[in-house]
């Protein structure tokens, strides 16, 4: 993961009651998505100047369907990211539910860091036949195993390791 933003702050990214507090802060671009589960998909974000109220800083936000996903579960998920603190692991800026009374209403939102690289399997795969040069496959492996142990440490076991769920940075 890329440097972490120096404006966001553990109440930031407490799951936000205030849902136009949330969306206040936080733009998404649902034009360009990034990938999909099977939970939700993941789309273009972005944090708005609070002064400005322009965009600033890129992010990506992860869009989950709750009536697909338990909202304990989504929260449980996020608490244990906020908990998480390492180069090689993806940072959460804020979350919380759509707006009531909206198409929003069943939708959980998740802005984190953006990997703007894309995920590792996509690196694996576009080699074709020429094999990952070996320095290199050690570097992403040296990474994963960092923030992996990171994991560890702190008791997370992540539980569905694999190479499309390993995101890069540019």
């Amino acid at each position: 993961r890329g440097e972490s933003s120096a404006t966001s702050s553990a109440t930031e990214a407490a799951d936000v009651d205030n849902k136009h507090t949330l969306f206040d802060n936080y733009d998404l671009d649902t034009t360009h998505k990034y990938g999909e589960g099977g939970y939700g998909a993941t789309y273009a974000a972005y944090r708005i100047d609070p002064h400005t109220q322009t965009r600033t800083d890129k992010l990506a936000v992860k869009i989950i369907d709750t009536r697909r996903m338990k909202i304990d579960a989504i929260k449980k998920e996020c608490a244990i990211l906020e908990s998480l603190t390492h180069t090689n692991v993806i940072e959460i800026n804020a979350h919380g539910t759509g707006r009531r009374n909206t198409a929003q209403e069943h939708l959980y939102f998740i802005f984190m860091e953006l990997a703007d690289g894309g995920e590792l399997f996509d690196q694996v795969i576009d080699r074709g036949t020429n094999a990952m040069p070996e320095d290199v496959a050690r570097n992403f492996f040296t990474q994963m195993l960092a923030g992996v142990l990171h994991c560890h440490e702190r008791g997370v076991a992540h539980r569905d390791l694999k190479l499309e769920n390993v995101l890069l940075t540019r």
